[in-house]
């Protein structure tokens, strides 16, 4: 069972105005995440940077750490890296991110309830965090940081 603690979001002002990204407990123990920002110039060539980490005295740098071209997986899935999967499935069902670039104007994650069970089931109980870094490729201009805490328990405590 994965439930997601934390969440924060960093935009280059730049590129993004009112980044804004929050967490709301609900009454059934499930967390509802909602985010949103507003592109103020075309985004053409995104590169994302894909990495987790797992608390032990600090977050460690854990099994997931790359770089991909976002432009490029939206455009063409079936030739996405494996490792992608997960976060395509994500992004593309939660997210107003479905369409080729440029990314343009604005940007949500409207109010919802992930379905984390399409994330594979490699994590051990713990406390984790995936950190998402995007840059302009051509320009090699940061765009966003967006940091998610959660927890990998075996099953919810009543």
């Amino acid at each position: 069972m994965i439930k997601i603690t934390n969440v924060e979001c960093l935009g280059n002002d730049e590129w993004l105005r009112d980044v804004k990204c929050s967490l709301k407990p609900l009454k059934n123990r499930s967390i509802q995440i909602q985010g949103s920002a507003f592109a103020t110039k075309p985004m053409k060539t995104i590169k994302v940077h894909f990495e987790t980490q797992r608390w032990h005295n600090g977050f460690r740098p854990f099994i997931v750490d790359f770089w991909s071209d976002f432009c490029d997986i939206i455009s063409n899935p079936k030739k996405m890296n494996t490792l992608m999967k997960p976060f395509y499935k994500l992004i593309t069902t939660y997210t107003t991110l479905k369409g080729p670039c440029p990314i343009e104007g604005s940007i949500e994650i409207p109010p919802t309830v992930p379905d984390l069970s399409v994330i594979p089931s490699m994590l051990v109980t713990g406390i984790y965090r995936l950190i998402i870094t995007a840059k302009e490729r051509d320009l090699d201009e940061f765009l966003f940081q967006i940091k998610i805490k959660a927890e990998v328990t075996s099953a919810l405590k009543e």
